[in-house]
């Protein structure tokens, strides 16, 4: 059962008193088989519950020793962290918290990897130390909270995310007092959700506050205060409120040149933020020349093949097809997707988004038979990693369905 993964029936087995480190004819725990096949859940559950992590097969094989064989990366490095010995996890207090980081450090990993299904146990079991060692209202169970909480945002399940948000507010509100500078991210954190829900009014009350404790707490030019702003123009912006939405990227620019300079990295993504809303606003001219800033920086900093390169140099493209330049836009629409191809996996968003800005292009241009296959494969890409409502899907579908004769499996020149 632990080889298969079956949790549940596992733990009524050794509640019933079956041994945790009963043997096969090849001398493989229960430890040992889930942690070859890949179950995380019946690996947690086995260490905790007492089994030997250091014990060998008759190969002498350790348990840690098959998941990397088989490629369980994250599951070698959760025995890893565990160590070797009888029960290693009958631990003292000290010893916990290191593993609830040890824990909290691989979630983090997988995170940015956007492993989500692989983080949420590590960040859950990490919580569940936290909560246990240090009580339900720690600082770090906060921490905790907010990172299992970005887990179910980034999948989509808000619900879950906004109690866990919620959570964690309260918390540091009580032990840190309403000023600290971890309140403001926790209100920069429900903020986002409900900016994503579409409750605006009361994402712009949290990012407010957010700003007015950074700018107490750190001064007026600070990196949070400067997020905080773009954070707040963001909120104006996909409300079709660009007039109201400049003046909040302007100050943010402001501040990330003045204490970080004119080409560093983190002043890139401003440059782009402003140069889309002056594309939105009709102000090429202002915009051009932040696009061209932002994507210097990103081949000098990331060099030319990264993802980033790509997307600015789709924004710069996107403008001069909002112009009619149309010969302009064709050569970066295809460098933005060679790049994007070459450097993300096939199923990514951007991958998507590249293919549809190239056949938008190819649609107003009348060249239907180039732009049909880059629309179709557009479409199938974003209705399977964003969801056939997203509107970038939406706004793809409408121009492939608008192609002339595609329904009949031809199109036209």
């Amino acid at each position: 059962m632990a080889g298969k993964g079956q949790t549940a029936i596992v733990k009524v087995l050794t509640g019933a008193g079956a041994d945790l480190n009963a043997r096969d004819d090849q001398g493989r725990t229960p430890l040992m088989l889930a942690a070859a096949n890949g179950h995380r859940e019946t690996v947690l559950f086995l260490v905790d519950a007492g089994s030997e992590v250091g014990a060998t097969d008759s190969t002498g094989m350790t348990a840690k020793a098959m998941a990397e064989a088989a490629g369980h990366k994250v599951i070698a490095e959760l025995l890893g962290a565990a160590g070797g010995g009888d029960n290693p996890w009958n631990e003292d207090k000290e010893q916990s918290l290191v593993r609830a980081t040890s824990l909290f450090d691989l979630a983090e990993i997988q995170r940015e990897q956007r492993n989500y299904a692989e983080a949420e146990p590590l960040y859950q079991r990490a919580l569940d130390i936290y909560e246990q060692v240090l009580g339900p209202e720690h600082p770090d169970v906060a921490a905790s909270l907010n990172n299992l909480a970005l887990i179910h945002r980034a999948q989509g399940d808000y619900s879950k995310a906004e109690g866990l948000y919620t959570r964690a507010l309260a918390i540091v509100e009580k032990e840190l007092g309403p000023e600290h500078p971890d309140v403001a991210t926790s209100l920069n954190n429900l903020a986002f959700l409900h900016r994503h829900q579409n409750r605006y009014a009361q994402a712009e009350a949290l990012y407010n506050r957010a700003i007015g404790i950074y700018r107490k707490a750190l001064g007026g030019e600070n990196r949070q205060v400067a997020a905080g702003l773009e954070n707040l123009a963001d909120l104006h912006r996909i409300q079709g409120k660009p007039d109201r939405a400049e003046p909040y990227y302007r100050q943010a620019l402001a501040i990330y040149e003045s204490i970080l300079g004119p080409e560093h990295l983190q002043t890139a993504p401003s440059l782009f933020s402003l140069a889309e809303l002056h594309r939105v606003q009709g102000k090429y001219g202002e915009a051009e020349p932040l696009y061209r800033r932002a994507i210097a920086i990103y081949e000098k900093v990331l060099g030319p093949q990264h993802p980033d390169v790509a997307r600015s140099m789709g924004g710069l493209a996107e403008l001069f097809r909002a112009q009619g330049k149309l010969a302009q836009a064709e050569p970066l629409f295809k460098q933005s997707l060679e790049i994007s191809r070459k450097a993300l996996a096939p199923e990514h968003p951007q991958v998507a988004w590249s293919l549809g800005n190239l056949g938008f292009l190819y649609r107003d241009q009348q060249r239907y038979s180039e732009a049909e296959p880059l629309l179709r494969e557009a479409l199938e890409i974003g209705k399977r990693s964003l969801g056939p409502g997203h509107a970038l899907v939406t706004a793809i579908q409408r121009a492939y369905s608008q192609l002339p004769q595609q329904g009949q499996g031809g199109t036209t020149q």
